[in-house]
């Protein structure tokens, strides 16, 4: 659908509680189900991150061992997250449908300007 131009392999983290480990493997990371918190400052979804500390976040707080993923993510059409944001929105594109919408969402984080999407 995208074509094959500007497609880029990221390696990323995403903290999360151990009760969810299976359900992650088996369904995928969907916010829907298996979340704890469906409000978030940048919209609806999970957050992935370049950085392993700042995925701990999203991990179990009480838990003395910590839950993580280290994914590999396809991301090609990116655009800056909001916070009422539940999906992200439609492509402005001539060239491709107007049915196809951003595959991932991205926001600074903190003071190094790091990006987690």
């Amino acid at each position: 659908m995208y074509g094959a131009r500007n497609v880029e392999e990221k390696i990323l983290f995403r903290g999360t509680f151990a009760k969810f480990i299976d359900k992650n493997c088996e369904n995928n990371f969907n916010w829907r189900i298996y979340t704890v918190s469906k409000h978030n400052k940048y919209g609806e979804g999970f957050t992935l991150s370049p950085i392993s500390y700042i995925s701990n976040f999203s991990a179990d707080k009480e838990a003395t061992n910590k839950a993580m993923f280290l994914v590999r993510v396809l991301v090609s059409k990116v655009t800056d997250a909001s916070e009422n944001m539940e999906i992200p929105p439609l492509l402005n594109d001539r060239n491709l449908s107007n049915v196809l919408r951003f595959d991932t969402t991205k926001k600074k984080r903190w003071q190094d300007d790091s990006e987690v999407c």
